[in-house]
């Protein structure tokens, strides 16, 4: 963004009377995003929120709303990714694990 826009910007903002603009999102002006399935998806959603803020189409209590909802988001995809690891640190425990059974007895892995 130069310099100009964002002195534009900020003398909007600075003025008395300022009102922020009508939101664009019913117009089709600005749309939300597709898709939201990696972590990469909503940094870039984040990014995006930043920018329309500085440019002015976007009031700025609706992006920490929107904000608020991709932390959340992003903290569940960490969640997730602790989870799988938890998973597979379990399973390579198992594999050093020593079945006790009398001799002769079958052991099935389908009923306990």
């Amino acid at each position: 963004m130069s310099g100009k826009k964002l002195k534009q910007i900020t003398d909007n903002i600075t003025q008395k009377g300022y009102t922020h603009p009508p939101h664009k999102i019913g117009t089709g002006k600005i749309k939300p995003p597709k898709k939201l399935d990696t972590l990469a998806d909503v940094a870039y959603e984040q990014r995006r929120l930043y920018k329309l803020v500085l440019a002015g189409d976007l009031d700025i209590n609706d992006c920490s709303k929107l904000m608020y909802g991709l932390s959340i988001m992003v903290s569940t995809f960490k969640a997730k990714a602790k989870l799988d690891q938890l998973e597979n640190a379990y399973i390579k425990q198992w594999s050093g694990v020593r079945i006790i059974a009398p001799p002769g007895f079958p052991i099935s892995e389908d009923k306990p």
